[in-house]
């Protein structure tokens, strides 16, 4: 297994623009992370990383760093929003339930 720091970047990671006006929210902006990584590629540290890439996380893994009422509320974004894999309810109905009430 190879060691060291691990990158995943994806150019398909800068589409994402929040949906909503929040000022709260303001720094969370495609250019956030295109920005840092150029400033990697300046300083040569992305060659020396261990590349991993890009995929899709499992509902347990989203659920480790969000809570289940954020990843809910996903669910319920209307369709005029970017497909989601949460709009096809693949989260387990009960957890839903529970979140809700």
């Amino acid at each position: 297994m190879a060691s060291g720091t691990a990158l995943i970047y994806d150019e398909e990671m800068t589409t994402h623009k929040l949906l909503w006006s929040d000022p709260v929210c303001d720094i969370e902006v495609p250019e956030r992370l295109s920005s840092s990584y150029e400033q990697l590629k300046c300083y040569h540290l992305v060659e020396r990383c261990v590349h991993v890439p890009a995929r899709e996380g499992s509902e347990e893994e989203i659920l480790l760093v969000h809570s289940l009422g954020q990843v809910s509320c996903l669910c319920f974004l209307p369709a005029s929003c970017a497909p989601l894999p949460w709009q096809s309810m693949r989260l387990k109905k009960s957890l839903i339930e529970v979140s809700i009430t």
